[in-house]
């Protein structure tokens, strides 16, 4: 028995996608109300279709709805534009709709055709589509990120052209400057530059260390810890001393070794 087609509320409709997929999915769908008029997607023969997954892009719909009505064209949205966006009564029946999924609009050839596949979407039990050859998860990512990424060899190319075309413009600011280098502007004055062939140090963190460390070497360098004679005289007590303090600790511990030895031959 057909069910009562109700043009504001959304009807569903069973899909499997693959044999071997013993679950099915569904599909809401609906006639396409808009406030607005447009062009591509006429309301007296366009069908709202909501809750598309990923992996069913445009010619999946072109199969799937073009078996049951002459379908003129497909269009699929990325992102989910729900009735909730159309009229303030469809933000109430849109609950259940996964927002997560996509939409679609299935244009077809007239208005005949709309009505028709309409009652025969209420009508049948499920719709069967093969989506085996299409990329999903793992596999889809993968080759969206190597399509996202730049081919090395062309990358290196266009990056020796810029190279190439950047000297050639140095080059020849080079020479325009040293061709004014002396003359007198409009006004009568002449631009002054300094050239200098000193390397420009990076400011790098590795290398402001670097010069941190090269500033406190030459500062140590340039103290003068012993500037008067009683300071050199002080300074030559206290390393006399100091061997001395080290050559008694070293007479104990030969002492000590040899008092610890087991083996006395005299």
């Amino acid at each position: 028995m057909a069910r009562e087609i109700n043009l504001r509320k959304f009807d569903a409709v069973q899909v499997q996608f693959s044999d071997d997929n013993t679950s099915a999915h569904y599909l809401f769908f609906r006639r396409h109300l808009s406030k607005e008029e447009d062009l591509r997607r006429p309301a007296d023969r366009t069908l709202f279709v909501a809750n598309v997954p990923p992996y069913c892009n445009e010619a999946c719909l072109q199969r799937l709805f073009g078996d049951i009505g002459k379908v003129e064209s497909v269009y699929r949205e990325e992102t989910s534009v729900l009735l909730a966006k159309e009229s303030e009564q469809s933000k109430t029946e849109s609950h259940g709709v996964n927002q997560v999924y996509s939409v679609a609009f299935i244009i077809y050839t007239d208005s005949k055709e709309l009505e028709k596949s309409i009652k025969e979407l209420c009508q049948v039990k499920m719709l069967k589509a093969d989506v085996t050859t299409m990329k999903t998860g793992l596999a889809k990512w993968c080759s969206e990120y190597a399509a996202n990424r730049p081919n090395p060899q062309k990358l290196q190319k266009e990056v020796d052209n810029f190279m190439l075309n950047y000297d050639k413009e140095k080059k020849k600011e080079e020479e325009e400057a040293k061709e004014k280098e002396g003359m007198a502007d409009e006004d009568g004055w002449v631009t002054v530059t300094k050239k200098t062939k000193k390397k420009v140090v990076q400011r790098t963190e590795q290398k402001q260390e670097w010069l941190k460390a090269k500033e406190a070497k030459k500062a140590k360098q340039r103290e003068h810890v012993n500037f008067y004679a009683f300071q050199m005289k002080q300074s030559k007590r206290d390393y006399i001393a100091d061997l001395r303090r080290k050559f008694e600790e070293d007479k104990q511990k030969i002492a000590a070794m040899k008092a610890a030895r087991r083996f006395k031959p005299y």
